[in-house]
């Protein structure tokens, strides 16, 4: 009997199911290590596009950046270009004129037109106030709207004028 088992062990019909069997654990352990190998492909490709993508936003960002700085530094040229302008008209307006009457009319140019200015607005007022009947005819929440408008534009009317003025006089920094 221990001849019969010996010489079944070592059939070749045990040969193959051992082969069969072999085989078959060879290539679970191929898959096994196929996977493995691909798991880690992946994963490597998967750094790599995340490395790629941090590498373009961070490219991204810089040219913005640069972008940015761009607009500022054209920002400051052209303001910078303004006041040269700016200067230059004050320089322009300080230079005495060869003619003295030609000289006098620039002088009284603004003053003029500011006075004829206030005279038409003054004028129109006292006419809508004749012809509408007065103040005395409007609700007291119109008057406290038309108040708190006219006040509103007066204080406009006011700032712009003190900037203006003060603004426009040549200084002796400037005539230098």
């Amino acid at each position: 009997m221990l001849t019969a088992i010996i010489s079944l062990f070592t059939s070749s019909g045990m040969g193959a199911i051992t082969g069969l069997v072999g085989s078959w654990l060879t290539k679970t352990e191929e898959r096994k290590a196929n996977k493995q190998k691909y798991d880690y492909d992946l994963k490597m490709e998967e750094l790599r596009l995340s490395e790629t993508k941090l590498e373009q936003e961070h490219a991204l960002a810089m040219a913005d950046k640069n972008i940015a700085e761009t607009e500022i530094k054209g920002q400051v040229l052209l303001e910078s270009a303004e006041i040269s302008a700016f200067q230059e008209s004050l320089k322009a307006q300080t230079i005495p004129s060869k003619n003295a009457i030609v000289g006098l009319i620039r002088d009284l140019m603004r003053p003029v037109i500011t006075t004829y200015l206030l005279g038409i607005a003054t004028y129109l007022i006292i006419e809508i106030a004749v012809l509408s009947g007065g103040l005395s005819n409007l609700p007291v929440a119109e008057l406290s709207k038309l108040f708190q408008d006219i006040l509103v534009k007066i204080m406009f009317l006011v700032t712009t004028t003190i900037a203006w003025w003060f603004g426009s006089c040549p200084s002796r920094t400037r005539t230098r």
